[in-house]
């Protein structure tokens, strides 16, 4: 699309304008296979339900999904079983956003040596943006900047990136999909969003709070900003440091103008979403603060981390 690209990727969703209209359109493709391997009801919703998450956080009103359903061989009854599951919960998070499939595609018999893939019921979803305006963005871009979590936190580990990473885990069941507490979330984004009264929002999901931030911070380095350094923020938080990569969903973190809190926090009341001030933008490094301990890293040390993981886990 080229000169039509208002969002690229490294965002919650992809933006491009309509030309000649104030609207666009935006793009966000999601399937979490962990999730769906412990529970493929579940993480079919799961899928649904962050795809409309990250539609919102740009503003958009989500008018159509495709999916394309990957699975092992189906004339193994597990593995059917899991395509139907999946299905079951992809239609049912449709119908709470009153989403329709519009089209999609179905892989199977992925498997090596009798091993199937994990199910990965993987869903594209789009958008519409009446007026584009002042877009928000997914990292810190405004130093002062009130930082505010939208949604409560459960303490859920099940099939999390912190047991797969630091434990080599699995296992559980995955976090619990509340639908209407996920509609209530996308409705207030989308209203604080339109109001101009938004300068970040990134929805959270794997790895939590903590990644949440991480990524907040490193969004603006490098290139694609113009060699911005990226901003830090300080947090401060009632939470255990475990509870820091709780994978719990219907949640999202937002940055707005001091003037701007008072009217985003009356907003989050009226639509039924818990919503905390919890730090503010600014600084070189990610600061968080939680349950009487404090996490710090500089935002260039994260960035680093991030940029090279991919060439290391390659070997190059």
């Amino acid at each position: 699309m080229r000169t039509n690209t208002v969002i690229g990727p490294g965002g919650d969703a992809a933006v491009l304008r309509l030309k000649g209209t104030p609207s666009g359109l935006a793009m966000a493709s999601d399937v979490n296979p962990v999730y769906c391997g412990l529970d493929p009801r579940r993480g079919g919703m799961q899928a649904v339900a962050e795809a409309v998450r990250n539609l919102a956080c740009v503003g958009a009103e989500p008018v159509g999904v495709t999916d394309c359903l990957n699975f092992g061989n189906p004339e193994n009854p597990e593995i059917l079983w899991q395509f139907r599951e999946a299905v079951r919960g992809i239609s049912e998070a449709c119908r709470a956003f009153e989403v329709p499939v519009i089209s999609g595609n179905v892989s199977l018999y992925n498997e090596t040596e009798g091993r199937s893939i994990p199910p990965t019921p993987t869903v594209a979803m789009v958008g519409v943006i009446d007026n584009l305006g002042e877009m928000p963005v997914a990292h810190f871009r405004k130093a002062g900047d009130r930082i505010v979590l939208l949604g409560k936190d459960r303490s859920e580990f099940g099939g999390s990136v912190y047991l797969r990473l630091l434990h080599g885990i699995e296992q559980g069941m995955p976090p619990v999909v509340d639908l209407a507490a996920e509609v209530r979330l996308a409705k207030l984004l989308r209203a604080a969003i339109a109001g101009s009264a938004v300068h970040t929002a990134h929805d959270l999901s794997e790895g939590g709070l903590a990644l949440a931030l991480a990524e907040s911070c490193i969004g603006g380095v490098g290139g694609g900003n113009e060699g911005a350094a990226g901003l830090g923020a300080r947090i401060d938080v009632d939470l255990t440091p475990l509870d820091l990569f709780s994978e719990t969903q219907g949640r999202a973190l937002v940055a707005v103008a001091p003037a701007r809190l008072e009217r985003l926090m009356r907003l989050a009341e009226e639509n039924g979403v818990p919503a905390l001030e919890v730090g503010e933008v600014g600084g070189s490094e990610l600061v968080i603060a939680a349950d009487g301990a404090t996490l710090s890293a500089p935002v260039a040390h994260l960035y680093e981390i991030w940029s090279t993981a991919l060439p290391k886990a390659l070997g190059f």
